[in-house]
């Protein structure tokens, strides 16, 4: 059998980038910023607490709406398979007739209503509720 001697620093040479990649994952998120005052708003990604994404100006902001969705997962495991379906509830602000993002997603409904119903408190808008339609 042969030994190949491994240099003494090499195993924290390698930690070093599988620290800085645990670090990214663990810290990801996802997130939205509305300035008010700038009339901007954010779709962001967070890395390690850095923010990427681009501003974009709005006029205003219209409403708040919520929509029920369909949503399917499908799940395998060497030979079998499943798919399992379920129903959301996705809440969204329309800054404009073309422009929209969605803010929140829940399970209930009434776990969304909860939240748009604070969020339309704080910026002065109308919640539609095209669950009905």
């Amino acid at each position: 059998m042969i030994l190949f001697p491994l240099n003494p620093g090499f195993p924290f040479l390698i930690s070093i980038p599988v620290s800085v990649v645990g670090l990214s994952i663990a810290t990801a998120r996802l997130g939205l910023l509305v300035d008010i005052n700038s009339r901007t708003y954010q779709e962001y990604v967070s890395l390690l607490g850095i923010r990427f994404g681009r501003k974009v100006s709005f006029h205003r902001i219209e409403y708040l709406f919520l929509k029920r969705n369909n949503v399917s997962q499908k799940m395998s495991a060497r030979l079998a398979s499943t798919t399992v379906h379920s129903e959301v509830f996705d809440g969204f602000i329309r800054f404009s007739e073309t422009e929209k993002v969605r803010v929140y997603r829940e399970k209930t409904k009434d776990a969304l209503m909860k939240k748009l119903l604070e969020l339309s408190a704080r910026l002065s808008v109308d919640i539609l509720d095209y669950t009905k339609q």
